[in-house]
């Protein structure tokens, strides 16, 4: 164990109840500060029948943390002039690996791949369920089922999360190198980081904890994703903790440069979406999203990997950082669980201070009041019930709320023209505008509507 510094004691110990309360087999945490890990443990069983105690080096699977490496590596090649993230995908990818219907105003682009703004729903329940040890090559799984990638809607307009994306993400980052996925990956991330623990594929099973069912009891076997770019990184808290320093420090490690700060910043920053063009800078990058606690933003990703759930998260706000996981499909327990990290490493900051509420025109007020539909479902199956939701924006004594389809209402402020947050948020969050189809959005965070009526 790391030396702890005082008090995170006390944060293990919260953290363990959680635990224990819900059954919980495994769990692991690594803390970053000012360019050092400061603490570093493990608290359970590593497998409930054999009774044996996780260990400090255990290897873990952090799932869709992976999307962090694959969106770094694909900025990497950008900066070095090798790929091009605004460049067609259709220069490299075939038709039978995706289905572009708007293919000749709105290609598809790398960028948008990672962004999730590509046009791309999930992955339909074939892919899900494939778990093929032999580590087929994207060039061939990516051909399988090719009906699960046409695109739902025209690439570059709203964040909608897709799984299959990032394997096609990969697939270009092949192309243009002429070097596998995992090649890649130790060239340009596992080798100048020094990750000693990390790899795309499995790892020797002595160190892999079990990853148990909601129950934290029943065993999910090893899952070999369809597509590795999304989620078939494993790792150890250690590597963890590198990889948290070199993020919090825009890729500067101790006294190496291994990443130039723009590469970094271009991970951090939303830039396909109609939002991000029209100034929404919160969002989802490559493979890296924003959100705030308190008024305090941060950077990173969750995961999820069939038995493992984890989140690692860093705020330069003061320079910390954390990655957690557990051994369990329990997501109420890993988010009681993030709230108390987060919570404990940014008390005593101040939060910056939220925009002025900007006065909207009456004409530009009423324009935008009516009901919205939506224009967005993560899942293939979800299609027509999505199209059913609806969103409205009203005015109540002057002031705009949303509500609609068992939502709260909610109060919303302008910051902007286009750009608005929520009550309790100091920055920006929500953008709402028409683009030049005329058409007038609502997008925030994965929520995506168009306006319907008045």
């Amino acid at each position: 164990m790391v030396a702890a510094a005082d008090g995170y004691a006390t944060l293990i110990e919260e953290l363990d109840s959680i635990r224990v309360h819900n059954k919980v087999a495994a769990m692991g945490l690594v803390v970053v500060r000012d360019d050092r890990v400061v603490y570093l443990a493990t608290r359970g069983l590593a497998d409930r029948a054999a009774k044996r105690p996780i260990a400090d080096d255990a290897i873990f699977r952090i799932g869709s943390i992976s999307k962090m490496f694959t969106g770094l590596a694909a900025a990497e090649l950008a900066a070095r002039g090798v790929l091009d993230l605004d460049q067609a995908i259709s220069d490299f990818a075939t038709e039978a690996m995706y289905s572009n219907p708007w293919q000749a105003r709105y290609p598809v682009t790398t960028a948008q791949l990672l962004e999730h703004s590509a046009g791309l729903t999930g992955l339909i329940q074939a892919e899900w369920d494939y778990s093929d040890p032999r580590q087929l090559p994207l060039s061939q799984t990516l051909r399988m089922y090719p009906q699960a990638r046409t695109l739902q809607w025209r690439p570059g307009l709203q964040h909608s999360y897709s799984n299959a994306g990032a394997g096609l993400a990969g697939y270009v980052m092949e192309k243009a190198t002429g070097k596998s996925y995992e090649s890649l990956m130790r060239e340009l991330i596992f080798k100048p980081l020094m990750l000693k623990d990390t790899s795309v594929l499995p790892p020797a099973l002595d160190r892999l904890p079990s990853g148990y069912d909601s129950d934290g009891v029943t065993v999910i076997p090893y899952w070999h994703q369809i597509f590795r770019p999304f989620a078939a990184i494993n790792t150890s808290l250690q590597d963890m903790g590198i990889f948290l320093r070199m993020m919090i420090r825009r890729g500067q490690l101790g006294d190496r440069r291994v990443f130039a700060a723009k590469t970094i910043e271009r991970v951090e920053s939303p830039t396909t979406t109609l939002a991000a063009r029209r100034g929404l800078v919160y969002g989802y990058g490559l493979g890296n999203y924003w959100w705030l606690r308190q008024g305090i933003v941060f950077h990173g990703h969750g995961g999820d990997a069939d038995g493992y759930l984890s989140k690692m998260a860093y705020t330069r706000a003061n320079d910390s950082g954390y990655f957690l996981v557990i051994t369990a499909f329990q997501n109420t327990t890993l988010r009681a669980m993030q709230i108390a990290i987060e919570q404990y490493l940014i008390q005593g900051l101040r939060a910056e201070k939220a925009p002025p509420v900007y006065t909207l025109s009456p004409a530009r007020r009423q324009q935008i009041l009516g009901f919205y539909g939506r224009t967005s479902w993560r899942f293939p199956d979800r299609r027509e019930q999505a199209r059913g939701e609806t969103l409205e924006l009203i005015a109540i004594d002057g002031q705009l709320y949303t509500q609609g389809d068992e939502r709260q209402r909610q109060r919303l402020l302008a910051v902007s023209e286009s750009l608005f947050r929520r009550r309790q948020d100091n920055r920006a969050t929500v953008f709402v505008s028409s683009d030049t189809d005329g058409e007038i959005y609502f997008q925030e965070d994965s929520d995506n509507f168009s306006k319907i009526s008045e």
